[in-house]
C-alpha cells in the first residue's frame, strides 16, 4: 500500500520471509491518476519494500520489469497474474430473473463490468453502441460497475441517440457479477491506449472468459497472452472504435462462432489462471523460502 512499510517491519520482527504481491506501480499510478502532497516519500517507500522483500509477486510481466527497475534482485520476483473462483465464475444460461430485474429487453446485449475511470477506456462505449445500433436493431448495452464517468457517459449516450438502449446497474456485490456476465451475448475490455506500460492484469477479462462470454479486448499487454485472437476471444487496436465494432459485429452475427470461443476461453481460464493455483504456487514459494532461510541460520549458528 502507498508509503506503508508495515509488512518489512513485521518481516522483521517475526524473523520470517516476506512475500509482497505487487498489483501496481503505486507511486506511479498516484501520481497519474490522483494526485499526491507525498509523492517523494512514496517512490522511496515503494523502492525501498520491494527490494527488502524475499519475493514480489507481480500480476504482470510489466510489473515485473518495474520491480526490477526500482532494484529488485530479477531471481525474487515472479509473475503471477489474476484469476477466478471457477465455481463461481463458469458458463451457464443467462437466468430469466436477472434479466427481469435489471429491464433487458429480448435481443443481443453487450457488456462491460468495472470501474467507470478513465484508464478502463469506456469513453468508447457510446459510438460503439451508436454503431452497433445502425447493425443490430436490438442491440443493448449493460454497463456494471460505477464510477466518476458515470455522467459523461450518460451524457454521450443521449447525445447518439441511444440511451434508452443502455442500462446502468451501479455498484453491484461481487457475488452478483458471474449472472450479470451470463447476460452477455459479447463482453468488452475497451482500455484505450495509455502513457504509461499497460501493467494491469485484468480481473474483468478472466471473469467474462470463465463464464463463457467471448470477449472484444483491447489489444494491451497481459490481454494479449489470455485473449487469443480468433481463439479464445478478438483482439482490436486500443482506442480504435470502428475495430472493436467489427469484432462486435462478427460475434453478434455468428451464434456457433461466439459458442466456440467462449467454450475455449473457460477451458483457458480454468486451466491457468484460478485463484486455487496462485494460492498453491504461493504456498509452494513460502516454503521454499521458509526453508531457505533455515539453512542459511543453520549454517551461520556457532
Amino acid at each position: 500500500a502507498l508509503c506503508v512499510l508495515a509488512g518489512v517491519a513485521l518481516a522483521r520482527e517475526f524473523k520470517g520471509p516476506l512475500a509482497l504481491e505487487l498489483y501496481a506501480p503505486l507511486a506511479q499510478e498516484q501520481s497519474a491518476y490522483r494526485g499526491s502532497t507525498l509523492a517523494q516519500l512514496a517512490a522511496i517507500a515503494e523502492r525501498w519494500t520491494l527490494t527488502q522483500a524475499d519475493a514480489v509477486l507481480a500480476v504482470s510481466t510489466a510489473l515485473r520489469e518495474h520491480a526490477v527497475v526500482l532494484g529488485a534482485a530479477p531471481q525474487r520476483v515472479h509473475v503471477l497474474p489474476n484469476g477466478v473462483d471457477r465455481e463461481v465464475f463458469r458458463p451457464g444460461p443467462p437466468e430469466p430473473a436477472v434479466r427481469e430485474r435489471w429491464g433487458l429487453r429480448k435481443g443481443p446485449v453487450l457488456g462491460f463490468v468495472g470501474g467507470l475511470r478513465p484508464w478502463h477506456g469506456v469513453e468508447m462505449l457510446p459510438e460503439l453502441l451508436q454503431q452497433m445500433a445502425v447493425r443490430h436493431r436490438d442491440v443493448q448495452l449493460l454497463v456494471a460497475g460505477d464510477g466518476p464517468l458515470r455522467r459523461q457517459l450518460e451524457a454521450g449516450f443521449e447525445t447518439r441517440g441511444v440511451l434508452a438502449r443502455v442500462v446502468f446497474t451501479g455498484a453491484v456485490a461481487h457475488e452478483e457479477v458471474p449472472a450479470l456476465i451470463r447476460q452477455l451475448d459479447v463482453a468488452l475490455a475497451p482500455y484505450p491506449p495509455l502513457d504509461h506500460a499497460f501493467y494491469f492484469s485484468p480481473l474483468k477479462v478472466f471473469e467474462y472468459m470463465a463464464c463463457g462470454v467471448p470477449v472484444v479486448a483491447a489489444d494491451l499487454g497481459q490481454i494479449a497472452e489470455v485473449v487469443i485472437d480468433s481463439q479464445t476471444g478478438f483482439r482490436f487496436p486500443a482506442g480504435d472504435v470502428a475495430a472493436m465494432a467489427a469484432a462486435c459485429d462478427r460475434l453478434l452475427g455468428d451464434p456457433s462462432l461466439r459458442h466456440t470461443l467462449g467454450q475455449a476461453a473457460t477451458q483457458l481460464v480454468h486451466s491457468r489462471y484460478t485463484w486455487d493455483q496462485n494460492a498453491e504456487r504461493v504456498a509452494d514459494l513460502a516454503r521454499a523460502l521458509i526453508s531457505a532461510r533455515r539453512f542459511a541460520a543453520g549454517k551461520t549458528a556457532p
